[in-house]
């Protein structure tokens, strides 16, 4: 993902696109928002970083567009980003739900930089 060279809370953007996946298109629209700015600490010290709220929605775009196919793959995952434009994202937590075959998954993930070869 781009992120923009300057935030403030309150921005927000969206992206969509289509990749192909064993013969099928895949539709993605991902929506995000500034929404603080907090100091986080990680393993490598404490930084002042924006807090980004996102979702993001992927499906299998025959299914979405009502073709043959009644099976319908996709996921959805929500989360939060804290994100030092300097450094880059240096914690995200999030949380998918997977939709496969009529089969619905919730996965929930955390992550925290750990280490860097830009400081």
């Amino acid at each position: 993902m781009l992120w923009p060279i300057e935030m403030t809370i309150g921005d927000s953007w969206s992206n969509q696109y289509t990749y192909e996946k064993s013969d099928d298109l895949i539709e993605v629209k991902s929506n995000y928002e500034v929404i603080d700015k907090e100091l986080v600490t990680t393993p490598l010290g404490e930084f002042e970083a924006y807090k980004v709220e996102y979702s993001q929605f992927t499906q299998d775009a025959c299914t979405s567009f009502d073709c043959s196919s009644d099976v319908s793959d996709s996921y959805r995952k929500t989360g939060t980003i804290w994100h030092v434009p300097e450094l880059g994202e240096i914690k995200r937590v999030e949380q998918y739900v997977i939709v496969k075959s009529h089969e619905t998954r919730t996965i929930n993930m955390t992550s925290i930089i750990s280490e860097t070869n830009i400081l």
